[in-house]
């Protein structure tokens, strides 16, 4: 009877290449054309990359079967680390919440920013891939301090963790952290000091008197 007969089915996605399971037996890839008996049948498609699809497809008698599916890309799981933790997150101008954050996303290239006190912004962007699993370990600039240099005799030459920096009284910007500060002037015995500057600290004044050579000689003797 026309009930019974087998009906022709084709199944097409975008895109293509999907394995097609017929209540669960394989039975090719997209396109695939073939033939089914008329009653419920448990449709499934899957390809790498992308999420499985599932429907039940009840077939009309005397009426062929055409299943036509857009496949959607498996989400990408995507963690960040920062240094400091606890920096604001926003990804695409939206804000996600703080660092360290666990989320899945939509594969595709996103915009990453990040804020954190006494830091400047860092922003950047993330090409994800489909169904992987992503971290990203940023490291945040701190802002720099300002450190005040002044020196008897005037004029003394300033280094900074070996760098000449320039001539007192000098008012510079540095990294924060642990930095070696040393003054020299010609003629004179060098002085220094290791200074511990904190993010965000107000400004740090240092102030040395450099000896004459051969009074620092004396003095030693």
């Amino acid at each position: 009877s026309l009930r019974s007969a087998p009906l022709s089915m084709l199944v097409e996605s975008t895109p293509s290449g999907a394995t097609v399971k017929i209540d669960g037996r394989k039975v090719g890839v997209t396109p695939w054309k073939g033939t089914v008996p008329v009653r419920a049948l448990q449709l499934q498609l899957e390809k790498d990359g992308f999420e499985d699809v599932k429907r039940t497809v009840t077939p009309v008698a005397g009426k062929d079967v055409l299943e036509r599916h857009t496949l959607k890309q498996s989400p990408t799981t995507l963690r960040i680390v920062s240094e400091p933790p606890g920096a604001r997150l926003a990804l695409d101008g939206k804000v996600l919440g703080k660092t360290p954050w666990e989320g899945e996303l939509s594969p595709g290239t996103h915009s990453l920013e990040l804020q954190a006190q006494h830091h400047a912004t860092w922003s950047g962007e993330l090409k994800l891939e489909p169904a992987k699993k992503v971290e990203r370990r940023i490291e945040l600039e701190p802002k720099p301090v300002s450190l005040m240099v002044e020196a008897q005799p005037l004029r003394a030459e300033v280094y900074v963790d070996g760098e000449r920096r320039g001539t007192t009284p000098l008012r510079l910007q540095v990294r924060p952290g642990e930095r070696a500060v040393e003054v020299r002037a010609e003629g004179h015995s060098p002085k220094g000091e290791v200074l511990m500057l904190a993010p965000g600290a107000s400004e740090t004044r240092r102030s040395f008197t450099l000896y004459e050579a051969i009074a620092a000689l004396r003095n030693a003797i």
